[in-house]
């Protein structure tokens, strides 16, 4: 049983740190887009700094050579071929054994003698034309003079010093040694400006590819099971308005038909899964939240509630955002709390979601939602049983103080979550402190996401097309239950209800 349990998690373990190429390539190219001018900022920068280094290191050099053929003992001989073999070899041989013949000192110590110095201010060196007898003295020195008279005390020496070595030979000069009039290296701008280039552009792909390496976000209904350790419940695809002549809402709504049909079905199959679980745990009050603002947790929370209405129940949405009130709500919950109105006051109707809505309409400090807290408890604890569902659009839980008196009102929790935005270990450390909460965490639900990255097309859950249901279910635009579900325009007390 131990060998099997430790064999799942070396499994788990090895499918976790397996690098995905298509994610990988996915986050480099984000990152091409997101820094592109760093990219451009670093090459440009390195490019200066090797021109500058270029300058600041430059030594003008100067060259002296002088060109000879070699003649040997057997240049006398009257079979040519045989004579050029040899002076070749030698020139070869002459050429091989100049490094050593400098390092005995021998020819240094004869060339200082002539100068008159006690050093040699320049670089001497020698090579021999493949397969022929020329070969090939030169001198470089900072100083032009100084390679001139280097160059003219090897040729005098170096024959006698060769013919230890290869024996008697003649060396017949062809190009004579001349005074450099320039230096023979250029500055080499360009290609210390290209290097420098090439080290910057490099360091910014580094940089970019790390990033790459580092994100670790959500991306894939897998990643969240492997990686959190929760259900995914479903996934919202991301809407892409076309751009067409005239006014275009671009309102995040089922009820705009703008936003297309995946972005309806994925909701609808959202919203069967919710409305299963809730009914197995007999549970009403549902708060949506995620790990910090920008997520969409108030698009999925309006989007299922509406959803919820369809389906014939009567919806509350709660916006649970005591911080930010909200101006247009002229008849807020803290107005409840003061007892100027009383709870059906504070319920609105939403024409286009055909549920009801409430919140606050001022800012709520953290002493008002204590002092109220009990009030706010009895409020929800009243709607829930007169309504078949309580939907709370939830602070993140990134203000834990925020969200604390939700979650706490709450019965069940719904975990939203934007494809490819926050890290995982955020996310994790995020759904840990709601677990110190009594609400069953009923899963997540992947937000605003490519279908190519999470790995689903529209056939993900609902289809390509919407089958006998239509663009709006079997239930048609608003339900079968008329405009506002089948408890009437105000409730199941009608009209009066309101008045009560």
């Amino acid at each position: 049983m131990t060998d099997t349990t430790e064999i799942k998690k070396s499994t788990q373990q090895e499918n976790e740190d397996t690098i995905d190429l298509g994610t990988l390539l996915h986050d480099f190219f984000r990152g091409i887009a997101k820094f592109w001018w760093a990219v451009v900022l670093l090459t440009v920068i390195s490019a200066c700094v090797g021109l500058v280094r270029s300058e600041l290191s430059y030594r003008p050099m100067y060259k002296s050579e002088a060109t000879f053929t070699v003649s040997t003992q057997y240049s006398n001989s009257t079979n040519y071929y045989y004579s050029f073999i040899y002076d070749t070899a030698t020139a070869a041989q002459m050429a091989a054994t100049f490094p050593y013949i400098l390092s005995s000192d021998l020819l240094f110590d004869r060339v200082k003698q002539d100068l008159g110095v006690q050093y040699i201010n320049g670089y001497i060196s020698a090579s021999a034309v493949e397969n022929s007898n020329i070969f090939t003295i030169s001198v470089v020195s900072a100083v032009p003079q100084d390679a001139l008279n280097i160059l003219e005390a090897v040729i005098h020496n170096y024959p006698d010093v060769a013919a230890y070595v290869i024996g008697e030979n003649k060396l017949n000069m062809i190009n004579e040694p001349v005074l450099a009039s320039e230096p023979y290296n250029g500055k080499g701008r360009r290609s210390a400006t290209m290097k420098g280039a090439l080290v910057g552009f490099a360091l910014g792909m580094l940089i970019i590819l790390l990033y790459a390496f580092t994100r670790n976000t959500i991306r894939k209904e897998q990643e969240i099971n492997e990686k959190l350790h929760i259900q995914c419940l479903g996934i919202i695809p991301r809407v892409i308005f076309k751009k067409r002549s005239g006014r275009v809402s671009r309102e995040l709504s089922i009820a705009n038909e703008q936003t297309g049909e995946g972005f309806y079905e994925a909701f609808r199959a959202l919203t069967l899964e919710v409305m299963q679980q809730l009914r197995e745990k007999d549970k009403k009050i549902i708060a949506l939240t995620g790990t910090e603002k920008g997520e969409g947790v108030s698009t999925v929370a309006r989007n299922m509630a509406a959803l919820l209405s369809e389906h014939g129940k009567q919806v509350i949405l709660l916006d649970g955002h005591f911080f930010e009130g909200d101006v247009n709500n002229k008849c807020g919950m803290e107005r409840y709390f003061a007892g100027d109105c009383d709870a059906a006051s504070v319920l609105r109707p939403d024409q286009k979601l055909k549920i009801w809505t409430t919140g606050f309409g001022k800012k709520q400090s953290a002493k008002d939602i204590s002092e109220n807290y009990d009030s706010l408890k009895e409020f929800i604890n009243t709607q829930r049983n007169s309504f078949d569902y309580i939907v709370i659009d939830a602070p993140t839980v990134e203000h834990l103080d925020a969200v604390q008196p939700v979650l706490e009102l709450s019965e069940a929790v719904l975990y939203v979550i934007q494809q490819d935005k926050v890290k995982s270990g955020r996310i994790m450390d995020c759904i840990e402190d709601l677990s110190r909460y009594e609400p069953v965490l009923l899963g997540c639900v992947l937000n605003n996401a490519q279908g190519g990255m999470a790995g689903y097309g529209y056939g993900y859950g609902y289809g390509y097309g919407y089958g006998k249901y239509g663009r709006y279910g079997n239930y048609g635009r608003y339900g079968k239950y008329g405009r506002y579900g089948h408890y009437g325009h105000y409730g199941s007390e009608g009209q009066n209800n309101k008045k009560d």
